[in-house]
C-alpha cells in the first residue's frame, strides 16, 4: 500500500462523517483499517477532519437559509399586489364575466371578483377609506357629497 497522504485520510474521514457511519469509533475502524493507521495518528487526524467537517456542515447551514431568505423574497414580491397586477387581474375577470355557461348565465363569481379587485385597487380596504360607498358603479365621499 501507498505511504497515506494526510488530505487523502482526511477526504476519507469526511466522507464517513457524511454518511451513516459518523461516529468516531466507526470511522476509526473503516478508515485506520484502509490506511492501516495507528490510533495516535487517527486521532491527530481526526481533529483536522472533525474541524473541516463541522466548517462545511456550517457553510451548508448558511447557504441553506441564504437560499430559504431568497425564496421567501420571492415570495413577497410574487404575492406583492401592485396596480399593474389589480389591472390585469381584473381584465382576466371582466373576460371571463362576459362567457355565459351552458344556460345563457353570466357568471356570477366572475363579477363578485370583479368588483372586490376594482376595490382593492380603490383602496375600499384600506382603513382610512371606509367612508367611501358604491352606488350603481360610482364612488361617493360622504362628506364632500352632505356640504
Amino acid at each position: 500500500m501507498a505511504k497515506p497522504n494526510k488530505e487523502s485520510i482526511i477526504t476519507d474521514i469526511l466522507i464517513e462523517l457524511n454518511g451513516v457511519n459518523n461516529q468516531r469509533g466507526e470511522v476509526l475502524a473503516k478508515v485506520g483499517n484502509k490506511w492501516q493507521l495507528s490510533e495516535r495518528t487517527f486521532d491527530r487526524i481526526w481533529k483536522d477532519a472533525n474541524s473541516r467537517h463541522e466548517i462545511i456542515q456550517f457553510e451548508q447551514q448558511n447557504k441553506l437559509a441564504e437560499q430559504s431568505t431568497a425564496i421567501n423574497k420571492k415570495l413577497v414580491i410574487a404575492t406583492n399586489i401592485t396596480k399593474e397586477s389589480l389591472l390585469l387581474e381584473l381584465e382576466e375577470v371582466k373576460e371571463l364575466a362576459k362567457v355565459p355557461d351552458n344556460a345563457g348565465r353570466i357568471n356570477t363569481q366572475a363579477v363578485i371578483k370583479a368588483i372586490e379587485v376594482q376595490a382593492k385597487m380603490l383602496g375600499l380596504n384600506e382603513a382610512q377609506k371606509q367612508e367611501l360607498i358604491i352606488n350603481k358603479g360610482f364612488y361617493f365621499d360622504l362628506e364632500k357629497d352632505g356640504e
